[in-house]
């Protein structure tokens, strides 16, 4: 079975943050409701693209000068920097200050709380050198030949699983529970499988040996299978759990390569190969939830109250993490989930997916109880915020969509729609991404160009308060596309790349 992307809300190895969903089953048939979806995405919607006396904030202070792309903040105020000339990866503190050089040469580049995993040099894309990063510990090697992307990291940063002495033939290494600093390796799995063969001795299809590392909390979790690459057969994979001592203790079997949790790292679902999901505890114990068939898409709410999920069948579920109960909120014709909003009461599904162009339509519907859902696109265009950004404001008032007019690019109308009804409010034509900055407030980059094809892309960027009337206010013209909200949603930070005289890393407060 083919999940969606989306269903990793914790970690699935090998995937980064915010990646392309997959396309479902071909739903030819439109959802099963009592009474067609209202459409909010009507031409009265408020068009904040057209207002005037754009007032400028204060500018943004340059922290580090040079041609970077940002890559992601860590949580403990951190920019993870990548040289678009060297490719060397640097951190530079928001605070100001010196900077850091974590590796050169990477491929795979992975920022989770305070920690930074990069895989470099080695053969450039599937395995090398792995360094882990922190402002605590510094720079550490932990592992001279790890494949690549396949890591962890605990929820307080405390802790990280990856694998290590990948074989000459690249099909088995060790699992390795360590800390930051790499004061505490311990090897908790020898010869893990890293891929299953064929008859032909290629990689099977659809091998559920793929290995996958995520943490609950302060909880190793990692699929893997037994036995020798070569021995023929189709294995299973077992899903155990290893405390920080690392013992270990098996919670499910059977299961597909996947690491799903709550923020917390309280519940556990485990998928099994014939698609019956599972929601367990993450240190083992009697299940909460059995039986959950053929699960498609699956989200768990931010405080872990509930997993909202979709099945085959086209139904969207939402099952109660305390005692196993299911409330049907969709009967028919969902293909997936794309996002849950922060207070767990609302979610956007689609329908119809476009595997060319990995675009969908897009409904709007309450996570709580059964009701009509509201069409915010129609027609296959449609992109949440989160696949670039958030889906969300981050109060829940609100969700964030893009009407994406050219799919090579990602770059379409971001529209804001009050969850409770009323006008939608389209900011601007030309968007790639979006965060929520506390309560209504988002900042959102606009005009995209792209000048450079070395680059990923320049954009205005803005900041608005939904609930208000004033403009947009702007922070910086033509900066670079990827930029990123601090933690405590004060600041955004973001880089030029363009122009030798203001190139570098800046933070602008938002007011």
């Amino acid at each position: 079975m083919k999940l969606h992307a989306l269903i990793a809300l914790f970690a699935i190895a090998g995937c980064g943050g915010n990646g392309t969903p997959s396309g479902g089953p071909d739903l030819a048939v439109s959802p099963d409701m009592t009474a067609p979806p209202s459409d909010m995405a009507t031409p009265a919607n408020a068009d904040l693209t057209t207002l005037p006396d754009l007032k400028m904030v204060v500018p943004g202070t340059q922290l580090l000068s040079g041609d970077f792309t940002l890559q992601n903040l860590t949580t403990d105020g951190w920019a993870i920097l990548q040289d678009n000339g060297t490719g060397d990866v640097t951190a530079q503190p928001l605070a100001g200050g010196k900077s850091t050089l974590i590796a050169q040469n990477p491929f795979s580049i992975q920022v989770s709380g305070k920690v930074v995993l990069v895989w470099h040099d080695g053969d450039g894309a599937t395995e090398g050198t792995l360094t882990v990063w922190t402002a605590a510990g510094g720079v550490k090697d932990v592992s001279q030949s790890s494949p690549a992307g396949i890591g962890g990291v605990a929820s307080d940063s405390g802790l990280i699983g990856y694998y290590d002495n990948l074989s000459d033939a690249g099909d088995t290494a060790d699992l390795i529970l360590d800390k930051p600093d790499h004061s505490a390796p311990k090897t908790l799995l020898k010869g893990v499988i890293q891929f299953q063969q064929d008859a032909d001795g290629g990689a099977l299809a659809n091998d559920n040996c793929t290995p996958a590392v995520g943490f609950a909390g302060t909880r190793l979790l990692v699929t893997h299978c037994a036995g020798a690459v070569g021995d023929g057969g189709v294995r299973s994979a077992t899903l155990t759990s290893y405390d920080a001592a690392g013992t270990g203790v098996d919670i499910a079997t059977d299961v597909q390569p996947y690491v799903i949790t709550d923020k917390a790292g309280t519940v556990v679902l485990a998928i099994d190969a014939a698609g019956a999901g599972s929601l367990l505890p993450p240190a083992g114990g009697k299940a909460i939830a059995t039986g959950l068939a053929d699960v498609s898409s699956a989200n768990f709410t931010a405080d872990g109250s509930a997993l909202l999920y979709t099945d085959k069948s086209g139904r969207v579920a939402r099952v109660s993490t305390k005692d196993g109960t299911i409330i049907v909120l969709q009967a028919k014709g969902a293909d997936a989930i794309d996002s849950v909003s922060p207070d767990g009461k609302w979610l956007l599904f689609h329908t119809q997916f476009d595997n060319s162009t990995f675009l969908e339509d897009l409904l709007l519907t309450s996570a709580t109880v059964a009701g009509n859902p509201t069409s915010l696109s129609k027609d296959p265009n449609a992109a949440t915020g989160g696949m670039w950004g958030d889906s969300w404001t981050s109060d829940s008032t609100q969700s964030l969509y893009f009407s994406v007019g050219d799919p090579m690019s990602g770059v379409g109308a971001l529209t804001a729609q009050p969850v409770a009804g009323g006008a939608a409010k389209k900011l601007n034509a030309d968007s790639l991404a979006v965060y929520g900055a506390g309560g209504t407030k988002v900042v959102y980059n606009a005009n995209f160009g792209n000048t450079n094809m070395n680059t990923a892309g320049q954009a205005d960027l803005f900041v608005v308060d939904l609930a208000k009337n004033a403009a947009p206010a702007l922070i910086a013209t033509q900066a670079e596309s990827a930029f990123f909200v601090t933690g405590d949603q004060k600041s955004v930070a973001y880089t030029y790349t363009l122009d030798p005289n203001r190139n570098g890393l800046y933070l602008a407060p938002l007011p």
